[in-house]
């Protein structure tokens, strides 16, 4: 697991959080991100069936905007934000949002986990696919998702196993130490002999 995510960032040729060349961005969206629909795809499906009417969704580094595509295209109710700290990764996903006819429902802004560009207690459920371990301060981070989150929002977090939780658990304490940060194995792929990913569900309270 570790191999495949050393790999993705040679292919995009990234050397900060947001320094994506113009090439590493335009290979990142044919090839990891193609990669990775079968996690989207168990993302969305996570998430489809719970959500209020009209819910707002924030996805934090939402890349080429994959995930908020099929999102949209599972239910058009949604409002839809996404954020991630690279121009050149929001440029792309501004193109591929309007290319899949979905430019109404996505609001794309510039910003990352620890400073969102959202007002306090606006979204109904948070999602972030694959930042986690980029994240700087972990702890900073689920503040801030939690000062956007409305009082009965969800976080979900997805990663690569191998990245280590217990700054995430810390973060989860600091919350609220009465809620269990719930953690489940995401295979994305059911020929894969092992789970590549790992889930994490929080709720406001």
């Amino acid at each position: 697991m570790s191999t495949l995510h050393n790999a993705i960032h040679r292919l995009v040729g990234r050397g900060g959080v947001n320094t994506f060349s113009a090439s590493g961005v335009r290979n990142y969206d044919r090839g990891p991100a193609r990669l990775l629909r079968p996690l989207y795809r168990q993302v969305v499906d996570d998430l489809v069936d719970h959500l209020r009417p009209g819910a707002i969704v924030l996805e934090v580094g939402t890349g080429p905007g994959r995930l908020l595509i099929e999102l949209a295209r599972r239910r058009p109710d949604l409002k839809l934000i996404g954020i991630d700290p690279s121009p050149q990764m929001l440029a792309l996903a501004r193109r591929n949002v309007a290319a899949a006819g979905i430019a109404g429902m996505v609001s794309l802004r510039a910003g990352e986990a620890a400073m969102l560009p959202v007002d306090d207690a606006f979204v109904d459920v948070a999602v972030s696919t694959l930042t986690l371990h980029h994240w700087p301060d972990v702890a900073a981070g689920v503040r801030e998702l939690r000062r956007v989150l409305r009082p009965d929002g969800e976080l979900f977090l997805y990663d690569f196993r191998f990245v280590a939780s217990t700054p995430l658990e810390r973060a989860a304490y600091d919350w609220n130490p009465a809620t269990t940060l719930e953690r489940s194995s995401v295979w994305a792929a059911s020929w894969l002999p092992i789970p590549l990913f790992s889930r994490y569900r929080l709720t406001a309270t």
